[in-house]
């Protein structure tokens, strides 16, 4: 996946995610039934007036206006694009640790939902600092 897929990835709510990376055929299908429309939380994509879509083929950071769904993968409107089939391969690609974790997560607290929604993005945490106290 591009590093733009993986933002896009970012843009789904937590349980959605965690939801997919658990049980992706059942999760794909349901937020592809749910047509959603959302504004994107990415701060580029938002400043450019982006907003996250979803498609029978998948998902997009796309433009507003595409009311009846009719834009194909390949649309020019689209700034990135991802398919079932693509966020499937990506799940069968994740380590079954990381897999576990993120079904355990999805009842667990705020703090280990984004601790592990941060290792499947790929977001390398802040080194801790090692203060000296005299």
């Amino acid at each position: 996946m591009t590093p733009d897929q993986i933002r896009l990835l970012g843009e789904l709510a937590d349980w959605q995610l965690l939801g997919i990376v658990d049980a992706p055929d059942y999760w794909s299908k349901h937020i592809r039934d749910s047509h959603e429309c959302a504004s994107a939380r990415d701060e580029q994509w938002w400043n450019s007036r982006l907003g996250r879509k979803t498609y029978p083929w998948g998902i997009a950071i796309t433009t507003a206006g595409d009311y009846l769904d009719e834009r194909k993968a390949a649309d020019p409107a689209h700034a990135v694009t991802l398919t079932w089939r693509q966020i499937t391969r990506w799940v069968e690609g994740l380590d079954d640790e990381l897999r576990g974790d993120a079904r355990r997560a999805r009842s667990g607290t705020p703090e280990e939902r984004a601790e592990v929604i941060d290792r499947l993005l790929g977001r390398v945490p802040a080194e801790p600092v090692e203060l000296t106290l005299w």
